[in-house]
This record gives C-alpha cells, sequence and structure tokens, in this order.
C-alpha cells in the first residue's frame, strides 16, 4: 500500500498521476545518547531498586543524573528504549531502515496524531525554519498543551472504548486526557461506574450495554486486556487452547449481577452465571479471570420469593423517583479490578494499551491483531513490549509519558517512502523499518479540509487558539465519515457526500475574503510562483515539484478569464488526493 501510494501521489483534478514524493535526506535524531552515563538497571529494574543500585554502584554524578531522570518524564528513556529493540531487530534481520522523514512530512504527521488537524502554514514555517537539535521534542510538547490534544485523544479513546455502540465518553474522557488521569483511575471510574448524579460521567459505558452482557464481556476484555474472547463463548476457542468458555463466562461472571431497571443500571449481591458445552452439559461459572485466577466470594442465598418480591417493589419505587438501584455490599466489579490490576495479574492491562497506543501512532501493534494478544499470537518485539508495559506501570500509567515516547522516537519519525529500488519490497510492517500509511480518522479528516479552505491570515496574530476553533468547526464532515479500519477503502457515501453535499461547497469550496480561494487569486496576481507553492504547503505541508508547478501553470493559462473557478478546482483536487486523504 505505501509504495502504491507514493507511486500514485496526487491524481485528482488534473487526471494521471503526475505527483512524485520528494526525497528524505538522511537525518538523526540529536538528542544524546550516554549509555555509560545511565546504565540499563536505570530503565529495567523497579523504582526503588534503581536508587539502590544508584547509591550502591555509582559515582555521585551518575547518582545525580540517573535520579534527576527518575524524577522526570519517562518518555525520553522509553523513547531511547523503543528506536533501541526496533534497530536491534532490523540489524538482526539486515534490514536498513528509512531514513527520517522531512520536516514538513513529521510535522504533519505528529500534528494530526496529536491534536487531530494538519499544522498551519505558519507551524510549518516556523518548524521548517528552526535549526535547533532539540526541535522535535519542543514541537510536541507544544503541541500536548493545545487544547486540540486533549479533544482528539479523548475522541480516539472514546472508539476504543465505545466504537461499537451509539453512545459517548468523549466528555469525560476529555477531561480525563486534559488533567493527565492515569489509565488505571480511567480504568476504575469506568468498570466501577454508578448510575447516580455523583457518579455517572463514566455510566454511559453500562447504558449502551446492561441489555446484551455477553457483548459487554468482550467489550471489556478487547478494550482493557487486548483479549477478544467472543470465540469462547460457544465452545472452546477451536486454535487458541488457552481460551477456553470457563474464560468467557469466568469474565462475564464478573458482570452476571448486572441488571437494568428503567433507565438506570444496578449490581446484585447474589446471581450466578450458567452454560453449556456445545455437548448440552450445564456449568456453574465461577468469577475468573483471563490468567485463571479464580475470584474468592463470600456466601451468598438465592432470596426468597417473598424476598424477590420485596425487592421488585423496592425497585419500581426507585425507577419511579428516577432513582439508582442499591449498591451491592460485595461488588464483583470491584473484585475484577482488584485481580486485574494486581501486580502478578496485571500484564493484559499493562500490554493492551501500550500496544493499543502503537498501533494507533504506528500503524500496526506491536502485538497485530490487537485484540488478540494470547501466546499463539507472538509479538514482533516481546521484549520491547514487556519492557515498555512494566516501566509504564511502574511510573503510573501516565498515558501523556507513554505518547510522547512513541512520537519522539526515530521509529515513529521515519519516511514512509520506501528507499529501496522497484525490484525491491519494502519490508512487512512488523519490522517498523518505516513509516505507515494510515487513513485519516473523521475528525482528522475534517479538520485538514476546514484548515486548508482558510486563508492563512486567518490563523496570523491571534489570540487563543484559532487553529483548534476552525478545525472544530469541520465537525459536520465527521460525522458523516466512518472511523477506518484495517481495509480501509473510501466508501461510496464518502464520495456521493463530497460530490454532491451543498455545505462542503458553502463552507469548504467558499470565496469569500477569509477563504484559501480567495487569497490565492490575489496572490497570483503578483506572483503565480508563489501562489501556487502556497496551495501546495497549506494542504499537503510540502514543497511543490517543478512538474507540478509547470502544469498548475499551464491550467491557470488555459482559464485566465475564471481564475476563481480555476483556483476551486485545483484546492478540491488537492483536498481529494491521496496524499491529503491519509497521514503519511
Amino acid at each position: 500500500m505505501s509504495r502504491d501510494f507514493h507511486r500514485g501521489g496526487f491524481t485528482g483534478f488534473f487526471g494521471p498521476s503526475w505527483l512524485s514524493y520528494p526525497p528524505s535526506p538522511m537525518g538523526r535524531r540529536e538528542t544524546p545518547r550516554n549509555r555509560t552515563l545511565i546504565p540499563e538497571w536505570v530503565v529495567a529494574k523497579h523504582v526503588g531498586q534503581k536508587i539502590f543500585a544508584c547509591v550502591a554502584l555509582c559515582s555521585l554524578a551518575t547518582m545525580v543524573t540517573a535520579l534527576t531522570l527518575l524524577a522526570e518524564s519517562p518518555s525520553g528513556l522509553w523513547a531511547e528504549l523503543i528506536d533501541e529493540q526496533i534497530e536491534g531487530r532490523l540489524k538482526t534481520a539486515s534490514v536498513a531502515p528509512n531514513k527520517l522523514a522531512l520536516d514538513g512530512a513529521y510535522l504533519r504527521r505528529v500534528t494530526l496524531d496529536l491534536v487531530g488537524r494538519p499544522p498551519t502554514l505558519d507551524e510549518l514555517n516556523a518548524y521548517e525554519s528552526d535549526s535547533d537539535d532539540d526541535k522535535r521534542q519542543r514541537v510536541v510538547e507544544k503541541l500536548m498543551l493545545d487544547p486540540g490534544f486533549a479533544r482528539y485523544q479523548a475522541s480516539e479513546l472514546d472508539h476504543l472504548l465505545m466504537g461499537d455502540v451509539n453512545e459517548s465518553l468523549a466528555e469525560y474522557l476529555e477531561e480525563a486526557i486534559r488533567l493527565n488521569k492515569s489509565w488505571d483511575t480511567i480504568f476504575r471510574e469506568i468498570v466501577l461506574a454508578k448510575d447516580s448524579k455523583e457518579g455517572n460521567a463514566t455510566a454511559a459505558y453500562y447504558r449502551s450495554r446492561i441489555g446484551d452482557l455477553d457483548k459487554l464481556t468482550n467489550s471489556v476484555s478487547i478494550a482493557f486486556f487486548g483479549v477478544n474472547v467472543s470465540c469462547a463463548q460457544c465452545h472452546d476457542h477451536p486454535l487458541v487452547f488457552e481460551w477456553t468458555q470457563a474464560h468467557f463466562f469466568g469474565m462475564k461472571s464478573f458482570f452476571g449481577r448486572m441488571y437494568q431497571n428503567g433507565k438506570r443500571f444496578g449490581e446484585r449481591d447474589y446471581g450466578l452465571v450458567k452454560y453449556k458445552n456445545p455437548e448440552g452439559e450445564s456449568f456453574s461459572a465461577q468469577p475468573m479471570f483471563l490468567t485463571g485466577t479464580v475470584i474468592d466470594q463470600p456466601p451468598w442465598w438465592q432470596p426468597s420469593a417473598a424476598e424477590k418480591k420485596r425487592e421488585r417493589e423496592e425497585l419500581e419505587e426507585r425507577k419511579k423517583d428516577d432513582l439508582p438501584p442499591p449498591e451491592p455490599v460485595f461488588s464483583l466489579r470491584e473484585q475484577l479490578v482488584r485481580v486485574a490490576l494486581s501486580p502478578d495479574q496485571r500484564h493484559y492491562f499493562n500490554q493492551a494499551i501500550v500496544n493499543h497506543t502503537w498501533d494507533r501512532f504506528m500503524g500496526t501493534g506491536i502485538v497485530n491483531p490487537v485484540d488478540q494478544m494470547h501466546p499463539a499470537n507472538t509479538a514482533s518485539h516481546p521484549e520491547l513490549l514487556n519492557q515498555l508495559a512494566a516501566s509504564f506501570a511502574e511510573h503510573g500509567y501516565d498515558l501523556h509519558a507513554l505518547i510522547k515516547a512513541v512520537v519522539l522516537s526515530d521509529t515513529y519519525a521515519r519516511s514512509s517512502l520506501w528507499v529501496g529500488d522497484h525490484e525491491t519490497e519494502p519490508p512487512a510492517r512488523e519490522y517498523f523499518a518505516m513509516a505507515q500509511v494510515r487513513p485519516l480518522t473523521p475528525l482528522q479528516y475534517s479538520a485538514a479540509m476546514m484548515l486548508a479552505s482558510a486563508a492563512p491570515e486567518k490563523f496570523q496574530n491571534k489570540k487563543g487558539h484559532p487553529a483548534d476553533d476552525v478545525a472544530r468547526s469541520g465537525d459536520f464532515v465527521a460525522k458523516r465519515l466512518e472511523y477506518p479500519n484495517d481495509d480501509f477503502q473510501i466508501g461510496v457515501g464518502e464520495a456521493l457526500f463530497f460530490s454532491n453535499s451543498e455545505e462542503v461547497q458553502n463552507r469548504i469550496l467558499r470565496t469569500s475574503g477569509d477563504s484559501i480561494i480567495d487569497h490565492l487569486v490575489k496572490q497570483s496576481a503578483e506572483d503565480q510562483t508563489v501562489a501556487i507553492q502556497t496551495a501546495f504547503r497549506i494542504t499537503l505541508c510540502r514543497e511543490v515539484t517543478k512538474q507540478e508547478v509547470e502544469l498548475t501553470h499551464n491550467y491557470l493559462s488555459s482559464r485566465q478569464d475564471q481564475l476563481e473557478s480555476a483556483w476551486k478546482q485545483i484546492i478540491w483536487a488537492l483536498l481529494t488526493s491521496s496524499e491529503f486523504r491519509f497521514n503519511h
């Protein structure tokens, strides 16, 4: 896909493929790699062990430096770990990694990934003119302080958690990301959600699924543990011996006492999940985690008919008053949280979010598919996943630090244009020797269109965050697009929407004074070549090639009596090109 994408290039209005990608210069991140000063044990061991070993084994200078690193965000060490592990396997396999991407390509990629929009022309110019060695780190830190960061990361987590239902946790997640709540805290607040005024920020997670506990069980297993247990529901998994019916119904038992009461949900103190195997034999499930750990429960009993009647009457009164059901004395959901986060059981929880984050930013997971984490589906880089997940847990499940580490790694920053000859196939995706071409998400694509449709002066010398405001205005487009899957193809609905929508014509291809089209018409009257360069830099974040300049000049020359219409066609061709539609 990557090769075809780069060969095909921008094929919009002008017909044949004539856009060619510029070559990427060799470059390296200039962050020092002081392996002699910071020994391996600083990265590998528990924080307390690090401090002890540091005092016991190191000089004063080494100890001060190591303890300073421990007090800071672990992102730098994690980025080093990522590159070390990826490059180690590439070397073993005799695969040469791609060069780093051009500045414009990296800035577009990381801005889209962090805040859900492309950079403005001013941001692009500033980054490309910056000669400091640490500019990558500074731009990442700046983007993570942008209000668009919390909004877009929340949207991505909302898709992970709520993508299979018509509900949203976006408001809760945006606040959680803004406050940098730890991932284990988010897990607790969602799984232990209470349907009350005090605790309903995450109640939508259950309200949308309470009618189907089988679906709820699998959704929790996928989102938080990276395990799709649905294939073990009707029978033991035919290919993965570790997943049996006992695992599926053991996980279901953590939610088996939940019930719906009107618009509310609750959890009882009693109840047992039962199931049958393919031979028709009946079994009573015990609450069991994916590791096989069974939860001990206090004694409970099935209520009598009279007790059930009183319970129904009480619930009916609560329903009339719109009150939540009573809380259980012993909650199996609380037991799930306890066991899933216990030090000897939490590897599923730790690795799932690290793998999901990696997949989102790199285009494929260390374990792929991301919902198939089991011994039969080995990781491409098991040591990297183990170390990164363990350190992520030790450092308090800091999502900001994890994201920062990934986007600051050289692995993330590589060019997506394969440098081999035409007879040489690109390396397998699992090597991470080059960046993967990824379709834009609905929010990214809509934001990119809105920013590209605006004149560059709209973002200059303005208070607040004008780029984020313009990006938000594209939600009318995002709502019409499907979230891309692994087999992404542009659908008929998307093509028809962009071809026929009056909103697209009036808002994206507008010709008013604040539009890119009006800006280009005025600029081309002074210098047509500069206007062509502006059009390409705003839409594609790169320099225009000589061939593109010549073809665009020829087209504009043939439309001198209709320059506004001609520029509208050029912008539309750029916005609907494959190069614009993908992150690369």
